[in-house]
């Protein structure tokens, strides 16, 4: 065995031009595949990093208000209540997301985390490194801010100080207090690129402008559980409902026809990218086997010229069992090389992978080359080297002896030869054929998606979101002096046209909504009142977005917390909820303006439709309230600057926010195209990596094709050259190998149409504007494996063109 190995080095040192080729061919295939499945690994089969992971879920409510939605999160009194009352829950944890200003002046900084109650780390099963987790009596109202910071904050922030607990901090302009540091490493939700801390979720939301704590109708709040020992998902689900239909009797007006539904936390977390990343592992899978056929038609090639040695081996007693060995062994040590090249290949993708793969990927920046990748790519290769190599070497080891010692070389075995390499061709095309359409699908979904018009002109348009803490800005007049300071200052700096404000801002990942009635209308039953986005803004946002006004107006100076309360309505509201009617002077309750006994509010003006949450989403009904009438304490300020922005634009932004209030923290200003472009970003992934593998597939089938025409130029040299003195012209000679490397495209394409049809239906959920059967594409694929068919084929064609008669006829 050992000697075998020693020659099949050596024979492929002599071969240095067949070696290279096979193995960067194989490398591309195999390196495609080990950076597949690293992202594989990483994602969907690695288990969550906590203790008793499969024990872990989510728990997710639906709604009347928002049918298809199965993911919506829950207000606190009904998550005390589902804590309570259940009986297959070891512990139940709500949190939310939350971004934060940490300090104050100079020193404040823009930090990511969770407010979580008292069960997360239960929950989890994961304590803190230093200090402690939250105990119940911070779940109560009126009890201090309390907070856990992540390993990597206190290293950066504190310089990994040991006495940073019980040290106070401002948080969001609230006081709180440090009492633990979670271990290195640590995070959740994992899918989120930081969490810096863990706020205790009660005091911290009951601090802030509007506390949503006691409101069962404020939905907010994620839940995550562990199921106790020996507990199902189905009699989780069952012991949810039951407490579900319990509220809606107790709680008509908030939980009537909500229900509860339990979904492991893994799959959860990978529900989003598993189809796309299944996609992705069945398309390098296709890369690899159009590799082993290219690499299987070489070493067909090379077998046919080694088939004089081959029978002297066979003359002098070798088994056909020993030649068989032999030849696997060669591509054995090939595919071997292949898979150490391809491991860097997959190296450097996985670097690209994640520095430019969409930020909603869980666990993106654990991406790495790991042992299991290692087997993985290293079992791929001596699978590869069975899938290429057995057909050639079972086919060089029935060399007709006699024939092949009296033509020394000539090749007695070249037409069925020739068959085996068309075959292979073919099915290199049928390949290419099937990832180039879905190639050509996402990217044809992309452009669709691009070409959206979101409703507003997001060119020119920068943000910045601005926070007034609670112990400066309490009181709504505040907040309102604030702004009416700020946004005539901002107007006035050179090179902005025009200022709004807006919360929450489109595209931001932020969404709100409310329930409410129309006026004058039978009221639908207790809990079943219909809801929309809502969005607190100033007149001059539409202005600034160039969102038209179709109907009435919009908001002034005028409409201020004294005056009549009105509101706005954008196209879709008007269209679903009043038809043909005009609905300029119709009167909503909105939310729970009846339990405040505020009067309704007036419809004044109504404003086109626009995308609020992706371009891939429809318009949803929208209803805009003056923030005069209703301020917070958050909101984003938009100011359209046109192109390119001015020069110093966020020195000035932060100049003036500081001469209101030197204390305040000033985020950076974000390009609206650029808020856009993220939410693209997923659909962009899997376009450039298809697209990719589809560029190799296209390659690899082009390679394979010029290989057989110019090996087969090469065997009929002897009968070109009789057809040419005989009198054959040279154009005739260049249509006969272009039509067999048309003829062997064509199959393959009408095999691979049948494939493409049956395999872009999994594509479907991932398609926008455009059908899994979309003719145009197809007829682009097409059109694209034909021209690349003849320019494999002209080369070849053109060198049998100059075929010499006379030096055909005495060839060997």
């Amino acid at each position: 065995m050992l000697n075998d190995f020693r020659y099949a080095f050596r024979q492929l040192i002599k071969s240095p031009g067949f070696s290279l080729l096979a193995i960067v061919t194989l490398a591309l295939g195999i390196g495609a595949n080990s950076a597949i499945f690293s992202v594989i690994q990483t994602v969907l089969l690695r288990s969550l990093p906590f203790p008793n992971a499969d024990r872990l879920t989510m728990v997710w409510s639906s709604a009347p208000q928002h049918p298809g939605d199965n993911r919506q999160v829950h207000s606190y009194p009904d998550y005390a209540d589902l804590r309570t009352r259940n009986h297959t829950f070891s512990a139940l944890a709500a949190f939310t997301t939350t971004s934060v200003i940490w300090g104050s002046g100079d020193h404040a900084e823009d930090v990511s985390g969770i407010a979580a109650t008292s069960d997360l780390f239960d929950a989890l099963g994961t304590q803190p490194m230093v200090g402690r987790g939250f105990s119940r009596a911070e779940d109560e109202q009126g009890a201090p801010v309390t907070v856990l910071i992540g390993f990597d904050f206190w290293q950066r922030h504190y310089g990994g100080d040991a006495n940073v607990i019980g040290k106070e901090t401002l948080i969001q302009g609230r006081n709180g207090t440090i009492i633990g540091v979670m271990p290195r490493g640590w995070k959740f939700p994992i899918q989120h690129e930081n969490v810096d801390f863990v706020v205790s979720l009660v005091p911290f939301i009951s601090s802030s402008s509007q506390n949503l704590i006691p409101r069962r109708g404020a939905h907010f709040l994620s839940i995550v559980g562990s199921l106790k020992p020996g507990v199902d998902l189905r009699t989780a689900n069952a012991d949810l409902q039951t407490i579900a239909g319990q509220l809606a009797q107790q709680y008509p007006d908030n939980d009537a026809g909500r229900s509860e539904h339990v979904v492991p936390l893994q799959a959860d977390v990978v529900g989003d990218v598993r189809p796309a990343l299944l996609i992705l592992s069945a398309a390098v899978a296709l890369v690899l086997l159009i590799a082993c056929a290219n690499v299987a038609n070489l070493f067909l090639a090379r077998a046919a010229s080694r088939e004089h040695e081959i029978a002297i081996r066979t003359a002098l007693g070798a088994t056909r069992f020993q030649i068989v060995r032999q030849l696997l062994i060669e591509t054995l040590l090939l595919a071997l090389i292949g898979g150490a090249a391809g491991l860097i290949l997959g190296s450097w993708t996985i670097d690209l992978l994640r520095a430019n793969g969409p930020a909603d990927l869980p666990r993106l920046d654990q991406l790495h080359i790991n042992g299991t990748v290692v087997a993985f790519t290293f079992s791929v290769a001596a699978l590869t080297s069975l899938v290429f190599g057995l057909v050639p070497a079972l086919q060089a080891s029935r060399p007709e002896v006699e024939n092949a010692l009296k033509d020394a070389g000539r090749g007695s075995s070249a037409v069925r030869g020739n068959r085996l390499r068309s075959a292979f061709v073919v099915a290199q095309v049928a390949l290419s054929l099937v990832l180039l359409v879905g190639a050509g699908l996402l990217i044809r979904s992309f452009a669709q998606m691009r070409a959206v018009q979101p409703g507003f002109e997001p060119k020119g348009v920068t943000a910045f979101w601005q926070s007034l803490p609670k112990t400066h800005y309490g009181e709504p007049e505040k907040k309102t002096q604030f702004f009416d300071q700020l946004l005539p200052k901002l107007a006035a700096i050179p090179g902005v046209q025009e200022v709004g404000m807006v919360s929450p801002l489109p595209f931001s990942g932020d969404t709100s909504s409310r329930t409410f009635t129309i006026v004058g209308r039978e009221a639908p039953a207790a809990g079943m009142e219909p809801a929309a986005a809502i969005l607190l803004t100033n007149g001059n946002y539409f202005r600034t977005m160039r969102i038209p006004l179709l109907k009435g107006r919009t908001f002034n100076d005028r409409d201020r917390a004294d005056s009549p309360r009105v509101m706005m309505i954008n196209q879709s509201f008007a269209e679903k909820f009043f038809g043909k009617d005009n609905p300029l002077g119709q009167r909503l309750n909105i939310g729970n303006d009846l339990e405040k006994k505020l009067p309704p509010r007036e419809i004044i003006g109504v404003v086109g439709s626009t995308k609020h949450a992706s371009l891939a989403e429809p318009e949803t009904p929208e209803f805009y309230i003056p923030f005069a009438q209703e301020p917070d304490s958050f909101t984003e300020i938009v100011l359209r600057t046109g192109s390119p922005v001015p020069v110093g634009l966020e020195t000035a932004i932060r100049r003036l926010v500081h001469e209101i209030d030197s204390q305040q923290f000033v985020p950076s200003a974000r390009p609206l195209t650029k808020l856009i472009g993220q939410t693209l970003a997923q659909i962009r992934f899997n376009t450039a990596l298809l697209g990719a593998f589809a560029a190799i597939a296209i390659l690899l089938a082009a390679v394979g094709i010029y290989g057989v025409i110019a090996y087969n130029v090469t065997q009929r040299t002897r009968e070109i050259g009789i057809r040419m003195a005989l009198g054959a012209q040279k154009r005739q000679m260049l249509a006969m190998i272009l039509r067999q490397s048309l003829t062997m495209a064509a199959i393959g394409i009408s095999i691979g149409l049948a494939g493409a049809l049956a395999a872009t239906r999994l594509l479907g959920a991932l398609l926008f504007g455009v059908a899994a059967t979309d003719l145009l594409t197809y007829g682009g694929v097409i059109l694209l494996l034909a021209i690349a068919a003849f320019f494999a084929g002209l080369l070849p064609a053109r060198r049998a063109m100059r075929v010499d008669p006379v030096v055909a006829l005495r060839y060997e």
